[in-house]
């Protein structure tokens, strides 16, 4: 700890330094930063040393975007560039060594706009189809990116059905980018938004479906904080299914022991406090690149191998490793305002309320936002089950929270205002959109009907 605590104060001197004596000091910085750079990459395991590295190249990020915005002298500017070099050509390879040949703070200054990024495979087209169809029925116009990973990952077939879709532009990644320690499927998540061409990335699952337009989530005050907007997941038992929680647990902990334990960047943590087994749920991200980029490089490094198989059998998926880029890069991060929820069928159990159905987020004023998951079958088939949410359930402090889980997802919770998880029913018009979703859902859930196939008399098709 003693090499790393010289290199933060060696660095922290930068910003207090007259600047008579500020380019001795930041050349001084750059150096450390750069040695940091060649030490060994950590073990797969090992995200202590992981996180340390992390955050010195989140600093040396930070310090080439300051010098690059003032007027530091060259020799300033080109010793943080080398080191900033130094961690992306080594420990996350993928622009500075990709075809490109691209630094990370150089794409993110050369994004623009605000858009949406869905990373799309075969499969999931039908999903993302109705997403985007909702999307585009309840007024919102932002540009929509498919990101895919090559003909294997989503078809050429499976492509046109997309690009019909208003607004709709298809992003190959695999000529952007290297791909060394890249896995297809949820972990390419964070690499989306990486090569995404816009500043604001919305990142959407292919199941996420709106009740408003999502241009919303760049004003929310949570995001113009910090840069970064994430989303609770349930409050699901510590130790549910028998082992979830110790491993998020564990991966929070070796992060913050690089850190002497500093409180965590994301606010209001349940994990920390055995609270909850999981923390975020990833179906919808927001990120300003400008701000952010250092935590998307992280959440790309967690995501990949060596570490993902680590990181990933610990957290269950990749929506909290793009939590943990920002734990290790120490970089601000915030919430939305509740915990997940249930939006669906109101049920009782006994003298008990519960609500039955998909993961479910509100916006600040309590109303529903976005749902994650669809609206029933996840596939097509001849005759889709789709469900009509007409209620939802929301809780805000992880306490005396009860989820019925065999099944399904149904949290409990009491009709009308008050403490605890609350009930509530959809208003005149998020009824209209909540049918609209179920209608759209079930047109692109439901397979095309075969004609039987023809049949001839032989008299009447006879040639003689």
């Amino acid at each position: 700890m003693g090499a790393d605590a010289d290199l933060y104060n060696v660095c922290a001197q930068t910003r207090t330094l007259m600047p008579a004596r500020l380019p001795h000091f930041v050349v001084a910085c750059a150096e450390s930063l750069a040695a940091k750079a060649r030490a060994p990459k950590p073990a797969a395991e090992d995200w202590t040393e992981l996180a340390r590295q992390i955050h010195a190249y989140a600093q040396a990020y930070a310090l080439t975007a300051a010098l690059d915005a003032g007027r530091a002298p060259r020799g300033a500017r080109v010793a943080a560039r080398r080191a900033m070099e130094a961690f992306e050509t080594r420990l996350l390879p993928w622009l500075a060594s990709g075809p490109q040949r691209k630094l990370a703070l150089d794409v993110a200054r050369a994004s623009q706009g605000t858009g949406i990024v869905i990373p799309v495979g075969t499969r999931s087209v039908p999903r993302a189809r109705a997403a985007i169809r909702v999307l585009r029925a309840i007024g919102c116009r932002l540009p929509v990116v498919i990101a895919y990973f090559g003909d294997g990952d989503l078809a050429p077939d499976a492509r046109k059905q997309l690009k019909r879709l208003e607004g709709v532009e298809l992003m190959d990644m695999q000529p952007l980018i290297a791909t060394e320690g890249i896995r297809e499927g949820w972990h390419l998540k964070p690499f989306a938004a990486l090569v995404a061409p816009f500043r604001n990335v919305l990142l959407m699952d292919a199941d996420a479906l709106f009740f408003r337009p999502p241009e919303e989530l760049v004003d929310m005050p949570q995001f113009t904080r910090t840069g970064a907007l994430l989303f609770r997941d349930r409050t699901l038992p510590y130790g549910h299914l028998g082992t979830w929680g110790y491993g998020l647990g564990t991966l929070v902990a070796q992060i913050r022991k690089a850190f002497g334990r500093q409180p965590l960047m994301l606010a209001d943590t349940r994990i920390t406090h055995l609270a909850s087994a999981v923390e975020i749920d990833s179906g919808v991200v927001v990120w300003d690149k400008m701000r952010a980029m250092p935590a998307i490089m992280a959440a790309c490094l967690l995501n990949s191998d060596p570490y993902v198989t680590y990181g990933a059998n610990k957290s269950h998926g990749d929506k909290e490793l793009i939590w943990l880029g920002h734990e290790a890069t120490r970089l601000p991060v915030a919430a939305g305002p509740s915990n997940g929820g249930a939006i669906g069928t109101l049920t009782t159990d006994g003298a008990e309320f519960r609500v039955c159905g998909p993961l479910y987020h509100p916006g600040n004023d309590g109303r529903p936002l976005w749902i994650n998951g669809g609206l029933g079958s996840r596939e097509p088939v001849a005759e889709p089950k789709v469900e009509v949410p007409a209620y939802w359930a929301v809780e805000y402090d992880a306490k005396d929270v009860k989820w019925f889980l065999d099944g399904g997802f149904c949290l409990y919770g009491k009709l009308g205002n008050g403490t605890g998880t609350r009930i509530g029913g959809l208003i005149a018009e998020e009824k209209r959109i909540a049918q609209l979703m179920a209608s759209i859902w079930r047109e692109e859930m439901t397979l095309p009907k075969k004609l039987p196939p023809l049949t001839f008399d032989e008299d009447e098709n006879s040639t003689e």
